[in-house]
């Protein structure tokens, strides 16, 4: 998914705000929305520091 927007980790329909996803709530279902993951294209993850 390309969105630039948040949508639901289910169905993948575009989210509005925190609240969840509506069409799944209305099965009965709460899914949490999720934004969109980061473009890390073109970045040297080797020079980063980090772990636990």
């Amino acid at each position: 998914m390309t969105s630039r927007s948040l949508h639901c980790l289910r169905c993948a329909r575009p989210a509005e705000g925190f609240d969840g996803c509506r069409t799944c709530a209305a099965e009965g279902i709460g899914v949490n929305a999720m934004p969109p993951l980061a473009d890390l294209g073109g970045v040297d993850l080797g020079s980063c520091p980090g772990g636990p």
